[in-house]
């Protein structure tokens, strides 16, 4: 009886079987994307529960996603994002990767030279917010990618759109 009871948790557990969040506060998520003045991609990932009484009300979360396209593999870069989010601001450091670039999604590159994209990511933790307006400003070395001072990109979600 233990041999059977084992192997049917050993195959339970190997079919990668994961439960299902019942209680009504399942994660709510939203990807909103523009293009930039300097014809990169900014990306913001909003993630929040349905409703403050949720057990993962405080678990709210934007992620922003700056992506370029360069000549070669260098991650030496600085990007920083100036963010607004209904009425509080704060500037996130972002983490740089870049990866070799072939004809993809968002670039298309016309040259024979080898070209990488390289992504800007941060995060940020807002709580439980029904509507959230975030303004954001990517920088990247020193250089802003706005149409011009108080010109940044704005997002708003809501979280039962």
């Amino acid at each position: 009886m233990k041999k059977i009871l084992a192997t049917i948790t050993v195959l339970f557990l190997s079919l990668g079987v994961q439960a299902n969040d019942t209680s009504g506060c399942g994660t709510r998520e939203n990807l909103k994307e523009a293009r930039t003045t300097k014809g990169n991609n900014l990306q913001v990932h909003f993630k929040m529960a349905p409703n403050s009484r949720c057990w993962n009300a405080e678990d709210g979360a934007i992620t922003i996603s700056y992506e370029w396209l360069q000549k070669n593999d260098d991650e030496n870069h600085k990007a920083v994002f100036w963010t607004k989010t209904n009425q509080s601001v704060s500037t996130i450091n972002a983490n740089i990767s870049c990866k070799r670039f072939d004809n993809g999604r968002f670039y298309t590159s016309n040259s024979s030279d080898n070209s990488y994209v390289c992504r800007a990511i941060g995060s940020l933790k807002i709580g439980f917010q029904e509507n959230v307006a975030v303004e954001i400003a990517p920088q990247l070395d020193g250089s802003w990618d706005t149409k011009g001072f108080s010109q940044n990109y704005l997002f708003k979600f809501y979280l039962f759109e």
